[in-house]
Formats: C-alpha cells, structure tokens, sequence
C-alpha cells in the first residue's frame, strides 16, 4: 500500500510514517517518488473485510455500462487490497427507494464495506444518513 495510505490507516501523518520508513522501521520500497509499504496487520484486516461492490444504472438503456463500472470497482479493490465477496449491478433511478438491491446490501451486516463508484451512484439523496448508519453498525460506505 502507499505510504500516504499506511500513514491514515495508523493514524499518523504522513511526515511521521515517512520518517519510520526513513529510519527503517517499517518495510517497504520505493519506485521511483512512491513508497509502497508492507504491512501484515493492515492487510489481514483487508482480508477479514466482506467488500460488496455496488453498481447501478439509471435505465436499461445503459446496462452496458454496468460491467464497465464492476470492472473499475474490482480493479480499485484488488489496489487497495480488498477482496470482493459480492459483485451486485441494478438498474433503477438514484431518487428511488426501493431499490431491492441496494436495500439488500444495506441489510446484510456481513458485508463490512460497499464500494460504489460515486456517492449518486448509491443514492441521489441522503448518502449522509446510510453513511451515518453504517458507520454506527462499524461499517464503511466506500
């Protein structure tokens, strides 16, 4: 993972994660001006996370876009080290609640995180509130 990625999931800024590499305690390589560090704690959590990635288009005229964008989500995933558990595409309206798919997602408290690829993309209104929600059961909105 970057360095500017380790340093936000310990909780420390970036010039601090940038000084443990410097003086060696912690592993990593640099290519070219980036650092990719190596840490086993971080990514054994990755790998206990259930990632949900959620997709959805507003009509079926646009159903090929569907794959196109799990496509991109996965690939986010596998950079970021997570594995994805669910791979859920659904056509319907942003504005519209009763989405069965999303609703579904959203209840499935196995599922840790859901990845979308903008926020509109889960909901036209009110992301704030499912992301408070989620966040209150100890999940992510991604």
């Amino acid at each position: 993972m970057k360095l500017r990625d380790y340093a936000k999931a310990k909780g420390v800024r970036y010039e601090t994660a940038w000084r443990w590499f410097h003086d060696g305690h912690i592993k990593g390589r640099r290519f070219g001006r980036t650092i990719i560090v190596e840490d086993e704690e971080i990514q054994e959590q990755k790998m206990l996370q259930k990632v949900a990635v959620y997709t959805r288009v507003s009509s079926a005229e646009n159903t090929s876009n569907l794959n196109s964008q799990a496509e991109r989500l996965v690939a986010y995933c596998a950079a970021k080290g997570y594995q994805v558990a669910k791979v859920v595409k659904e056509v319907g309206s942003g504005v519209n609640e009763s989405r069965p798919m999303f609703l579904g997602l959203l209840s499935d408290q196995s599922i840790t995180l859901i990845v979308v690829e903008h926020k509109d993309r889960g909901t036209r209104f009110g992301f704030r509130s499912i992301e408070t929600l989620l966040k209150g059961q100890g999940r992510e909105p991604g």
